[in-house]
């Protein structure tokens, strides 16, 4: 352990770092020298070669004789003049005329000789040419010696592809998906084929139904993605069904003639009854696996839920033709016991609600009642549209717009995801079409509830023409919906795929994964290096490695409104850029009910009151004046004193835990029998005045009541029936003792008409004072409604 250390503390010291960097420019200086060499020796071994060769077969053997001479002779003179003037005063030359005459000539003579001179002259061009071109070569050959080298020596330290994906610019695949697409569409005898496009990278050629995905942080540019897809899909007259959840698409290509939207707070809206699309028990199961979603804790309650309601749904579908959403939703809230238990009856759903299990049954009412709230909601107004004919019209080239606000979602997702589930289960009763193509563009997939249709959508949609663009945040979130196996098989029917940056680990692998590896090969360089210059060397040696071809840091780190695109097909990957387009909005996004929840009592044009309100009325007062006070109706005649409001009060006293769903299902009906009791005896109530202190009376006898019975839940062995019943009584009997303008114990929903719109009218309507009267708190919540019933709770 010592050792390792030292050698690392001698390897990272200064001095080493100076040895060490010093000896690598050595080598490198070095090997360069010794490349210069190599080039001058071939270039002078070249430049002689072309002299000799000039020498040999350039001239005759007189020639090169005469040619030698003259020049050896001026050679020695330039050399011998400066040491020895006298000795080279008289220097003569032998040389060979044409003839083979023999002649002495001094060397000084040689120009005025004209025959030798001409000779000497041509010989020597001839020599000096040669001699050039020798240069010349060699010069050309050190050029492209050096050239090829570094395009070596680039090559070698570039990374090279051997097999698998690879990453290009966006202009690159660009063209091999048109090259590819022209060729798909040739082999269909198609000479025009308009592709659609993804931050501008065109989708091959009939590939629109292998799906595309999505994934991307909240703001890193899908909107823009969809909207411009939208956009185009509009401009050619396609068809599409569009989840808008965050108002986002709609005020932008809504067309008022060709579209439809499905909103139940929009005044746009059509109308929409279940009734419409299931006709029988099998469609009926779809509605209500979608309609109501999937818990591990209470799966027996969700599956005996779905059971009820797929016998209830379609024995009342056969028994009322003309059946809406709100018959449906009255079914399970209001019916009587024994007519809801007729529609179960020789039924399997029968099994999971008992008549001798009061409990159970109102569990699974309860579960049923949670789901269906949303129903209440949908307008009955205008006349029902039906999700299921509409897909199966071809002619319909519009879009089906389903949105709903933000901030509603909660209430409306069990509703907005049986609508989703509904198309995608419509399409696949279509007849077979490849001319055929309906989009389903789903953005923020993970804020709706489990789409049973939507993992077989995905698998036979493209037989039927169905092209889905799903988006998301993170895979995390469909695996929490969907489960891991349901989750996978979805992202892996989907072939084109967008990828922006998230910050989830998981999602960044598995994204790294989807895009591929790829199997490289790169060039490893070693020095070796000691004191003595033998040591000295470099050598390269080749190496195959796997490696993404994007890591997951790389997703992670990318800018807005840019992403990696890998479309269906051989093609590579490539990192595509898109901007921000501002859009016009042509129609709002949402359009909103002017009044809700008036009842049948329609706003007033008092001028006393709040300014667009009608003044509150409870029970013929309004708000501000004291409230005339109604004489209890005789003792028989009180709503406790009734049967039927004392068999719920006992089924909701065998609850131990009153916040349970089976006991709030127990409570919606006791409620709902309370209305009705005081419809019908309202008009019998008496009015009589009040006398001072009444209104504090009241207050006070009502909160010592109430946290009497606090005190008493907390108590050991309260959840006993006795206790309860005693509870009630104590509060019955204070709320008798005073003057109460309803005659109807603590927290009965009572009916409120003309409420008003405004904050300072409705933070008036509830108001509790502390039993000592030293505190006093208003509590601005506004109107308090259940439902669309228009009733508050006091």
């Amino acid at each position: 352990m010592r050792a390792r250390e030292f050698q690392t503390q001698r390897r990272n010291n200064m001095f080493g770092r100076m040895i060490r960097g010093q000896e690598a420019q050595k080598t490198t200086l070095m090997m360069g020298i010794e490349q210069l060499r190599t080039i001058f020796i071939v270039g002078a071994v070249l430049t002689v070669t072309m002299w000799a060769g000039t020498m040999a077969f350039g001239m005759d053997a007189r020639e090169r004789a005469n040619l030698l001479a003259v020049e050896w002779k001026r050679l020695g003179t330039i050399v011998l003049t400066p040491m020895s003037p006298e000795a080279t005063a008289d220097a003569a030359v032998d040389v060979m005329d044409r003839g083979g005459e023999k002649h002495t000539v001094s060397i000084y003579l040689v120009p005025q000789t004209e025959w030798l001179a001409k000779e000497i002259r041509y010989n020597r061009a001839l020599l000096d040419l040669w001699t050039a071109i020798g240069l010349s070569l060699t010069l050309f050959g050190a050029i492209v010696y050096t050239y090829f080298g570094y395009q070596t020596g680039r090559d070698n330290d570039r990374t090279r592809t051997l097999k698998g994906t690879s990453l290009v610019l966006p202009e690159e695949l660009t063209k091999l998906i048109i090259a590819k697409s022209r060729i798909d569409a040739t082999a269909r005898n198609l000479t025009k084929f308009p592709l659609y496009r993804l931050a501008g990278i065109p989708i091959p050629y009939a590939s629109e139904t292998m799906h595309t995905i999505i994934c991307g942080s909240t703001g890193t540019g899908k909107t823009q993605l969809i909207l411009d897809l939208i956009s185009q899909i509009r401009s050619r007259g396609g068809k599409a069904i569009v989840l808008d959840t965050l108002q986002t698409f709609v005020g932008h290509f809504y067309d008022p003639e060709k579209d439809v939207i499905l909103n139940p707070f929009d005044q746009r809206s059509a109308s929409w009854s279940p009734y419409l699309e299931a006709h029988d028990r099998a469609e009926w199961s779809l509605i209500s696996k979608a309609l109501i979603a999937p818990r591990d804790k209470d799966a027996y309650w969700i599956m005996a839920a779905r059971a009820v309601m797929t016998q209830v749904g379609s024995e009342t579908g056969r028994q009322m033709r003309e059946a809406t959403s709100k018959h449906l939703y009255d079914t399970f809230i209001s019916t009587k016991d024994e007519q809801f238990q007729s529609y179960l009856d020789n039924s399997p759903a029968n099994l999971h609600i008992p008549k001798d299990a009061p409990k159970q049954a109102a569990a699974v009412k309860a579960t049923i009642a949670e789901a269906l709230v949303s129903l209440s909601y949908m307008p009955s107004e205008k006349k029902a549209f039906s999700i299921r004919e509409w897909m199966k019209d071809d002619s319909k080239r519009g879009i089906l717009w389903i949105s709903t606000e933000n901030a509603k979602m909660e209430a409306t997702r069990p509703l907005i995801s049986t609508w989703l589930d509904i198309a995608l289960w419509s399409l696949q009763e279509c007849d077979r079409s490849k001319k055929r193509l309906v989009w389903f563009i789903i953005d923020e997939l993970q804020s709706l509830q489990m789409l049973p249709s939507l993992e077989s959508g995905l698998a036979q949609a493209r037989g039927y023409g169905g092209a889905y663009v799903l988006g998301f945040h993170n895979r995390s979130q469909l695996q929490a919906i969907y489960g891991d196996k349901t989750a996978e098989s979805i992202l892996s029917n989907c072939r084109n795929t967008v990828v922006c940056s998230t910050s989830d680990p998981g999602t960044q692998e598995y994204f790294s994964s989807r895009i591929g590896k790829r199997v490289t090969e790169d060039a490893t360089e070693t020095i070796s290096m000691g004191t003595s210059t033998h040591r000295d060397g470099v050598s390269v040696s080749l190496r195959m490695d796997e490696t993404p071809v994007v890591t997951a840091t790389e997703i992670g780190r990318l800018n807005n409104l840019q992403g990696y695109i890998t479309m269906t097909g051989n093609f590579p990957a490539t990192l595509a850029k898109w901007d921000f387009v501002a859009r016009p909005l042509l129609h709002p996004h949402i359009v909103r009910f002017d009044r809700t929840d008036w009842g049948d009592t329609p706003p007033s044009s008092d001028p006393s009151t709040p300014t667009g309100s009608a003044p509150l009325i409870i029970q013929g007062t309004k708000l501000g004046e004291r409230p005339r006070t109604t004489a209890p109706p005789p003792t028989r005649s009180r709503v406790e004193e009734e049967p039927e409001f004392r068999r719920l009060m006992k089924e909701y006293e065998t609850f131990q835990n009153p916040n349970s769903s089976a006991a709030m299902a127990v409570q919606i009906r006791i409620n709902k029998y309370r209305d009705q009791w005081l419809a019908a005896h309202q008009a019998n109530s008496a009015t009589s005045g009040d006398g001072p202190g009444y209104e504090q009376d009241r207050d006070r006898d009502y909160d010592n009541t109430a946290q009497m019975s606090r005190e008493r839940s907390l108590e050991k062995g309260e959840t006993d029936r006795e206790r309860m019943r005693e509870i009630e009584d104590e509060r019955a009997e204070a709320f008798a003792r005073h003057a109460n303008p309803f005659g109807v114990p603590p927290g009965t929903q009572i009916k409120v008409t003309g409420l008003s719109a405004s904050k300072e009218t409705s933070s008036e309507l509830e108001e509790t004072r502390d039993p000592t009267k030293d505190r006093k708190k208003v509590r601005d919540k506004g109107r308090s409604r259940d439902d669309d019933d228009g009733e508050m709770s006091f």
